[in-house]
């Protein structure tokens, strides 16, 4: 599955939201591949939101 490019490679205004669309497809594939394999709704999003916590602390990290 592709992920839209950014418009253009200046922030913007809406960037993190065009980011988010642009994910979204690939995301709810994701999510919906871990519930077919057998895990829980609610388990799936507990674990998706994590992964995206995690994500976020790495990345503040490396800016520091």
């Amino acid at each position: 599955m592709s992920i839209t490019a950014p418009t253009t490679k200046k922030v913007y205004l809406d960037r993190a939201i065009e980011c988010q669309v642009a994910l979204e497809p690939a995301f709810e594939d994701l999510a919906e591949r871990a519930e077919v394999a057998g895990w829980g709704r609610s388990d799936v999003a507990f674990a998706l939101t994590n992964l995206g916590r995690l994500h976020l602390r790495k990345v503040v990290a490396a800016i520091r």
